[in-house]
């Protein structure tokens, strides 16, 4: 059984989730970080902070060593130190809040070597030792007069060789300047006018954090910026990667820059248009959300992650435990070769069950279409991506990656719809091709393939309808109401010899189908979401329903549906 160490408590920061926590955790069977279980749990933000497997992408970026020595400050209720313990480390767990030490006793009480200790950093007899030091979401609540001294405090508990690993937001991030409120204070440009003086909860830049470091003595740091930000990451950028990717490619592969957790912003602005402005003006680290810092002394420790890792993408734990991966980008001998390694949720990157494939570099035909639109000039991609739609669904072509990779990293799903032109891709809408150096268009998302058995014409229409969300996801723009039901049918229609043979109401069927094969959603909530979002609720779902919801009224996505329409008939 763990050791339970009682100094004292306090009730100073507490969520209002920590009863319900404590009781779902020791009634549960399956208490390991990636329970899917207790994800099954959870009801509001509270429940999700504590619950959610997307709550260790963090630990993404940590390279760790069996029976490794770690100390948890402000663990909570546990989550990040089961993980840890389910890895192979011995843990520390030091918690103030008597209720989230229980859960997190809870969570670890199986493992012998462990121990949850109620009481602060003072309580820590000064010649316990650690190989690693975890700080994730405490300094902001230390204070700003005692941030240095409490860092040094802590950093002396560090073995000549060992590394702190500290997670905070970042004072001047982004999502502040567009308006989201401060995560702690719930004050809008709280953190930007340094909180008026007040002294905690408060947070710090970079070059704030890097001197608070530098001051305990650990001189080798490495940055890490997780985006949307560090409670719940979705991709996390190296040093390296902000270095030595495009811009182009950062602003592609982070898909989720933005989170909000105490309001909306209510800037009418295009925020995804201003981080681009930001990655492109290499204000990348300076302006991230959060930063992850893994520190220790120079020349002191074997480094506790990857050297060549430039980027990690964690798959959402909406998606059902079996189809989550963390996928790392790695550079190889070459600044300008990158593969991806793809590993099970919460594997090492050295795990037998990793597949690697290469990193094609280029641009994203999705926001190439934007760019086009503005300079008149989107006719020749959307031939290219017409001409790889009717590829795919003769069959006339397999790429290099299809022949050395579909088998050993590409999901085989099987999604009987019927009809007269199968294909293997799901996915073939523009966010899923690159347009390379050479000019050409390259498919990079393989992993749903279904064994030739998906209708091509509902996959069109999945493309038609994702391309939507992804475009309008990266642009801004004025809606109004338009036929895009009658566009997409017509479209689709034109890329398939014969008579129609679908409905959209047979398309929303096939995508429910596959999203209860593959994701952790309730049927019903999955057909009236994408009902809600697709159709009227009075429609008979025939091809000629308009599209209603707001999200579907683009006069953007109507321009390129009609030129390449046109193009099809031309």
């Amino acid at each position: 059984m763990a050791k339970f160490t009682f100094h004292k408590s306090r009730e100073s920061y507490e969520d209002g989730g920590e009863d319900y926590v404590l009781n779902t955790i020791e009634n549960a069977k399956n208490r390991s970080a990636f329970s899917p279980e207790l994800e099954s749990t959870i009801t509001d933000w509270a429940s999700e902070y504590h619950f959610s497997g997307e709550r260790l992408n963090l630990l993404s970026v940590i390279k760790l060593t069996q029976g490794m020595q770690v100390l948890d400050i402000g663990g909570g209720t546990g989550i990040i130190s089961r993980y840890l313990a389910d890895k192979g480390c011995v843990i520390t767990l030091l918690e103030g809040e008597l209720v989230r030490a229980k859960s997190a006793y809870a969570r670890l009480e199986t493992f012998e070597d462990a121990e949850v200790i109620v009481g602060e950093i003072s309580d820590l007899p000064t010649d316990r030792k650690f190989d690693l030091i975890i700080i994730c979401g405490v300094l902001e609540y230390v204070g700003l007069a005692q941030s240095e001294q409490w860092l040094k405090r802590v950093t002396s508990h560090l073995k000549e060789s060992g590394s702190l690993f500290l997670a905070i937001e970042n004072k001047i991030g982004l999502k502040y300047w567009l308006g989201y409120p401060e995560d702690h204070t719930g004050v809008v440009f709280d953190g930007l006018m340094d909180y008026s003086g007040h002294n905690a909860p408060r947070t710090y830049g970079s070059s704030e954090l890097r001197n608070k470091i530098s001051a305990t003595g650990l001189t080798e740091m490495k940055f890490f910026y997780p985006f949307p930000d560090y409670k719940k990451p979705r991709q996390i950028i190296s040093d390296s990667g902000a270095n030595l990717l495009s811009p182009s490619e950062i602003y592609s592969l982070i898909t989720n820059p933005f989170a909000d957790y105490a309001g909306i912003s209510n800037m009418k602005i295009d925020k995804s248009a201003v981080f681009k402005t930001v990655l492109e003006n290499s204000l990348l680290k300076e302006m991230a959300n959060s930063f992850i810092v893994i520190a220790s002394q120079l020349n002191g420790s074997q480094k506790p992650y990857e050297d060549g890792l430039l980027l990690v993408r964690c798959d959402s734990s909406i998606r059902k435990s079996e189809f989550r991966r963390w996928n790392y980008l790695m550079s190889g001998n070459s600044t300008a070769e990158f593969k991806w390694v793809s590993v099970p949720q919460g594997a090492d990157i050295a795990s037998p069950d990793a597949s690697v494939h290469l990193f094609e570099r280029g641009r994203n035909l999705s926001e190439l279409l934007l760019e086009a639109l503005d300079k008149r000039a989107v006719g020749h991609l959307l031939e290219k991506w017409k001409m790889e739609i009717s590829k795919a669904i003769f069959n006339e072509f397999e790429t290099e990656f299809d022949r050395k990779h579909k088998d050993s990293c590409s999901y085989q799903l099987t999604a009987q719809c019927g009809g007269h032109h199968m294909i293997s891709k799901v996915d073939i809408g523009p966010s899923n091709y690159i347009v390379n150096d050479n000019g050409s268009l390259v498919d990079i998302d393989l992993e749903w393939l279904a064994n030739n058995s998906v209708c091509a014409e509902l996959a069109i229409m999945r493309a038609l309808y994702y391309s939507e969300f992804r475009l309008l996801n990266k642009l801004a723009v004025e809606r109004e109401k338009n036929n895009l039901g009658e566009l997409i049918s017509r479209i689709t229609s034109t890329l398939i010899p014969g008579e129609p043979k679908h409905s959209l109401s047979d398309f929303m069927e096939c995508e429910v189908n596959f999203l209860e094969l593959t994701h952790n959603i309730n049927k019903e909530k999955i057909r009236k979401h994408i009902s809600s979002s697709l159709l009227t609720k009075e429609a008979d779902f025939s091809l000629k329903t308009l599209f209603r919801s707001q999200i579907a009224k683009s006069t953007i996505l109507k321009k390129i549906y009609v030129r390449l329409l046109n193009f099809r008939r031309g």
